[in-house]
């Protein structure tokens, strides 16, 4: 889906679980990667994550490894304040994360917690203009 003057959308779903629809300006992103101090490169995608409980709650004190390193993040959201943290190294009780400038490729992405299992993901696939979304669950 594309308008003119928001981020391509290229929504990425794991197993049965359908993702809810985000829609980012250009601006908004621009915006939260300036207040992290990151600047989005060209010919790069950006990726938006989350980890649920059973009951379908924001997963707090996950944190995120990905593999090939790559990009900018991961950055998790300040629950309080309701931006990207860059002092976070896990995530809060809002659970979402964020990581940029990643070269079009497969990353694999390891949610891990010390208080839950986090459920294993495919291969999650960056192309270059776009934003994706990953989500998983932790038991």
């Amino acid at each position: 889906m594309t308008k003119a003057g928001y981020q391509s959308n290229l929504q990425l779903a794991f197993a049965n679980t359908v993702t809810a629809g985000f829609m980012f300006s250009v601006e908004e992103i621009n915006e939260a990667a300036s207040e992290l101090g990151v600047t989005l490169e060209a010919n790069t995608g950006s990726v938006v994550f989350t980890a649920l409980s059973v009951l379908g709650a924001p997963v707090a004190g996950y944190s995120l490894a990905i593999s090939p390193q790559a990009g900018s993040g991961p950055f998790f959201v300040n629950a309080t304040s309701g931006d990207f943290d860059p002092s976070l190294t896990t995530s809060s009780a809002a659970g979402l994360g964020s990581v940029v400038n990643l070269p079009t490729a497969k990353y694999k992405m390891d949610f891990s917690s010390t208080t839950l299992n986090c459920t294993d993901l495919e291969d999650v696939i960056v192309e270059s203009g776009y934003l994706s979304y990953v989500l998983t669950v932790c038991l």
